[in-house]
């Protein structure tokens, strides 16, 4: 698996986001209107499919913007109690939120690992049609795993973040890896590695999917804030389009870097 461990995305999803910020929208999904139903086992209770996500997200994009917006998930379920099967170690995404604990359980999404919706995932993708996201927030969390488990000896994998099941979580942009973060093994008990924790504002490009990656069980993501522009908004910049004129926010030091870099190829 590709851990790079990047703070922030590339320099000119910066750029885009500079430029757009006059134009910015930003969008809250909180996930707990989402039609969810049944009783499944693991923990997970009540669940909601990638159809019931879709439709709330489009809900509210079409009363934050318009009809023009819309969204789908893929590989996703949302659910109010899944705590990793009890192996959590304090707050889950569902008794928290930004770090601060609540009473009463909320939805947040996972990815379907379970299969419930379809063949099991290790990820979930939220694709926008209509918009453009230059910088995303959210709540995370990285559930244990058994193939990971607590234990004392130095050299098990729960004492070493480079083993290849040690769990942790990725975003990808539009398939482009912008931001990861491995799990945790928790000071109080014997617990196995996990994580939960805060994103805020981090860059992309004028991006219209998002996707959450796991390794190597269970990942979950709630509040999700993304900040971007329609179509039609002046000035829109976004990934599959670039305008010409996004150069000049590079600065000059940048430009002449950019140049130095294009000389270099032709020789």
């Amino acid at each position: 698996m590709n851990r790079n461990h990047v703070a922030l995305a590339l320099f000119g999803g910066f750029s885009y986001g500079l430029a757009l910020q006059a134009n910015a929208v930003p969008i809250t999904f909180d996930f707990n209107t989402v039609a969810i139903s049944g009783s499944h086992s693991n923990g997970l209770g009540a669940t909601g499919g990638d159809t019931a996500i879709g439709t709330y997200m489009t809900g509210i994009l079409h009363s934050s913007i318009g009809p023009s917006a819309s969204a789908n998930s893929s590989g996703a379920l949302a659910t109010q109690t899944y705590n990793g099967e009890g192996h959590v170690n304090g707050d889950s995404l569902g008794t928290s939120d930004n770090g601060v604990h609540h009473t009463g359980n909320d939805t947040f999404l996972m990815n379907d690992d379970f299969g419930i919706y379809g063949s099991a995932t290790s990820q979930f993708s939220l694709t926008f049609t209509g918009f453009y996201i230059y910088s995303v927030s959210f709540d995370w969390q990285i559930f244990p795993d058994a193939s990971c488990p607590a234990s004392s000896s130095p050299t098990a994998c729960a004492n070493n973040p480079s083993n290849s099941n040690y769990p942790d979580i990725e975003l990808l942009a539009n398939g482009v890896n912008v931001w990861s973060a491995l799990a945790t093994t928790p000071v109080s008990g014997d617990k196995d590695p996990q994580g939960i924790g805060h994103l805020s504002n981090l860059a992309v490009n004028g991006v219209t999917t998002l996707t959450f990656v796991d390794w190597p069980a269970e990942i979950g993501m709630d509040n999700l804030v993304i900040n971007g522009c329609t179509i039609q908004s002046p000035n829109c910049l976004r990934q599959d389009a670039p305008e010409p004129s996004t150069l000049l926010l590079f600065g000059g030091g940048a430009l002449a870097a950019w140049r130095l870099r294009k000389r270099s190829r032709s020789a």
